[in-house]
């Protein structure tokens, strides 16, 4: 009986660390999650840009310059606008703009990308 204060005091110490470990094990993980989700959109931000690239050179290569100059896709919930824009040496410069909002802040993720395309 004459070491039951100690006892408590160790018990007490021995919850306030398993709770301090438990929260910071949440928050590394909430921190873990946004960013996966975070690259995870911005990976598949740069597909599908890849990809519109690929259906404006199809455009241009069905069609002329003034049917594809501005497009618009959907790859939901993905958006993306391309412009095209002739160049005094005959090259065509191809601007592509996606963005999403992100699936874990709804925050929105862009991407740009500009290409110079030689005939």
């Amino acid at each position: 009986m004459k070491h039951s204060g100690f006892y408590m005091l160790y018990a007490v110490l021995f919850i306030i660390s398993v709770g301090l470990a438990c929260a910071f094990y949440l928050q590394q993980n909430y921190h873990t999650s946004q960013t996966i989700s975070r690259v995870y959109a911005k990976t598949q931000l740069r597909l599908h840009a890849q990809s519109a690239k690929q259906m404006a050179l199809m455009c241009l290569r069905q069609k002329d310059m003034t049917q594809c100059a501005n497009q618009e896709f959907e790859f939901s919930p993905y958006h993306f606008r391309t412009h095209l824009t002739r160049l005094d040496n005959g090259n065509i410069l191809l601007d592509i703009h996606g963005k999403v909002i992100h699936p874990a802040s709804n925050n929105l993720v862009r991407i740009t990308r500009r290409h110079i395309l030689v005939p």
